[in-house]
């Protein structure tokens, strides 16, 4: 079972899908993808330990009054306070697309993607190109 609800593009509502070349596609137009929907900050910060460090994940965090769920992503409801609270966890890779120092393509940033989506690959999380 995966551990996030849906991969977007820049935004909660552009679901992408779940294949190789989706999110490679996505990161090269865009420069992010988004794993959103984790249970929790600690299962976010799990799922990036499984990845190299040179991929550069960060933690993604959503808090609102508003919960998410009508769009297929998971959010934990906050009980503490008077009003209700949403929490909506994820795993964002961005890149720039071009290089600063060039203005050619981020041949760097590409290879972290394909470094994102090989893992992602093995722990059977998408579809591979056939």
């Amino acid at each position: 079972m995966k551990p996030y609800s849906k991969i977007t593009s820049r935004g909660y509502q552009n679901e992408i899908d779940e294949t190789e070349k989706a999110i490679l596609e996505a990161v090269e137009l865009n420069g992010a993808v988004t794993l959103q929907g984790f249970e929790s900050e600690e299962a976010v910060r799990e799922f990036i330990s499984k990845f190299p460090k040179y991929i550069k994940l960060k933690l993604s965090s959503i808090e609102s009054d508003y919960d998410y769920a009508e769009y297929g992503i998971r959010s934990v409801k906050n009980t503490r306070k008077k009003w209700d609270e949403f929490h909506t966890y994820g795993v964002i890779l961005e890149i720039s697309s071009l290089n600063a120092v060039t203005g050619d393509k981020n041949e760097a940033g590409l290879k972290r993607a394909k470094g994102f989506t090989s893992q992602l690959l093995k722990m059977n999380l998408i579809q591979g190109e056939n």
